[in-house]
């Protein structure tokens, strides 16, 4: 009987000790559901006679894995849970040239939410941010906004064993972070897809010019954002 009431007085102590915040962890944490893409060779704004150029020893070609030509599209989405002050972060890179890109997020948690969404652009730091607004019974956040663009005159370094390419790799980040004392179940997209109405309606129903610390991108009035 001795050796039973020890034996109970041990699993209880064990219980107790345990750290306090185990029990407030989310049951499902974030998970990446769903990552796909797209690239294209040639890499069309630079090639000599576009995507349609029967030479390929005048392809500019994309061995980076990155988003580059115009019609390249990445793709993504994630479920689950955050801890009360816990965030997800996912990044992806595209090459910078004369060929902007649209960056979109979309997250939406239950109408109690308190979360915030942000893209981060790496060239400079710039990070554009979001908090949610009710739509229904869900709190929607979204952005849209779009990759620096430079001009052809612009002296951008090479692209290694691109065949004659040359532009910026940058990496974005998008990232989500709960900011209310509850656990919040959600759901983000993110998307870098080719410059058009289509996709902008997705994220947003209308883009605004931005300037980022009163300096545009490469001093040309050409990222957006719209928050809405």
């Amino acid at each position: 009987m001795r050796t039973i009431i020890l034996i109970a007085t041990i699993l209880i102590l064990c219980v107790f000790a345990l750290p306090s915040h185990v029990s407030a962890q989310p049951q499902r944490t974030m998970q990446i559901i769903m990552d796909q893409s797209t690239g294209q060779n040639p890499v069309e704004q630079q090639t000599p006679g576009g995507m349609l150029q029967p030479d390929r020893s005048l392809w500019v070609v994309n061995h980076t894995g990155y988003i580059w030509d115009p019609d390249d599209h990445v793709w993504w989405i994630a479920q689950g849970k955050l801890a009360s002050g816990q965030s997800f972060e996912y990044s992806k890179w595209v090459v910078c040239d004369w060929a902007e890109h649209l960056v979109g997020f979309h997250a939406i948690g239950d109408i109690r939410s308190d979360f915030e969404v942000s893209i981060t652009y790496s060239l400079s730091g710039f990070t554009v941010v979001a908090q949610p607004i009710i739509v229904g019974k869900q709190a929607v956040a979204k952005i849209c906004s779009t990759t620096p663009e430079y001009e052809h005159s612009d002296n951008l370094p090479p692209i290694e064993n691109s065949n004659g390419g040359v532009g910026i790799p940058m990496m974005v980040t998008w990232k989500i972070t709960n900011k209310s004392n509850r656990a919040l179940d959600c759901s983000i997209k993110g998307e870098i897809c080719l410059m058009g109405n289509s996709y902008q309606e997705l994220y947003s129903s209308s883009l605004f010019p931005l300037t980022a610390y009163g300096t545009k991108w490469n001093s040309r009035p050409n990222i957006y954002y719209s928050i809405n």
